[in-house]
């Protein structure tokens, strides 16, 4: 009995300290992205803050694909795949042959390039803001009450957009982050990270999609002393459009994984 007592403490200690290892090799060197985020990006956990127990508390990283064509109707694209070729998937070290023959491809982890608050934000932005000046130019005060009730949503999903959606979109993928650091290395809007995809094809339209599952690393844990920060926040409105209430210093590591550095209440 105290030789598996004793061999279970020794995997624990093991275990701990390479985890510990793997967050100074992360955090040595330089940083491969660092971003000034808000909660447009870094959502907190569905429980309030204060209901959270000591023991550790996670932001969770909020990224979007871009609007597919210039249908703004859906807020975020939930299924979360892009349209791509079987040359770029070939690229990306999967076979398609693959994709054609069985549905259970596995999922492969990838590095992702994901744009905030650039071109791609403003590109989403303005086709929301041109849907809603094209209704505008029909309605009249005489429209019926589905009409009215059609502007509210659409004057509330341009709010949204402009004060509460995430500003981090995805730009690409590679199969190795040289090629994306070697790419962006001057673009201080650009993070480089790590995520879950797998491809899928479409027999009627015989047409490849990549899907992206998640990232590996789509949590971002705080300290003790900036979980007592976020304590003092006062609970959102869910029925209507919230500002951010904190901006967290994000800096990511030479494993790509997150950590945060300043994290500040907009309260204060």
């Amino acid at each position: 009995m105290k030789r598996y007592l004793t061999l279970g403490l020794l995997i624990l200690i093991l275990t701990n300290i390479m985890l510990f290892v793997g967050v100074w090799i992360n955090r040595t060197g330089l940083a491969t992205s660092e971003l000034v985020l808000t909660e447009r990006e870094l959502s907190l956990p569905y429980l309030n803050v204060s209901q959270q127990e000591d023991s550790g508390l996670a932001l969770q990283i909020k990224w979007r694909i871009p609007i597919q064509g210039t249908d703004p109707s859906h807020r975020y694209n939930y299924q979360r795949y892009i349209d791509i070729t079987e040359t770029e998937l070939v690229s990306l070290g999967f076979e398609p042959k693959r994709s054609i023959q069985r549905s259970n491809v596995l999922k492969k982890e990838l590095y992702w390039a994901l744009e905030f608050d650039g071109e791609l934000y403003q590109k989403q932005l303005s086709i929301i803001e041109d849907h809603y000046q094209i209704f505008l130019a029909t309605f009249t005060k005489d429209s019926d009450k589905e009409q009215h009730r059609l502007k509210i949503r659409l004057e509330e999903r341009l709010d949204e957009e402009k004060i509460q959606s995430s500003r981090l979109f995805l730009l690409e993928t590679a199969q190795n982050s040289e090629e994306l650091i070697e790419k962006y290395i001057n673009q201080k809007n650009i993070l480089i990270v790590k995520g879950q995809a797998r491809p899928t094809y479409d027999q009627k339209t015989n047409a490849f999609r990549l899907h992206l599952h998640t990232l590996s690393n789509p949590d971002i844990m705080l300290t003790r002393e900036q979980m007592l920060l976020l304590k003092e926040l006062k609970p959102v409105d869910t029925n209507v459009v919230n500002k951010p209430r904190y901006t967290v210093d994000v800096k990511w590591g030479s494993r790509f994984e997150p950590w945060v550095t300043s994290l500040k209440n907009l309260a204060d």
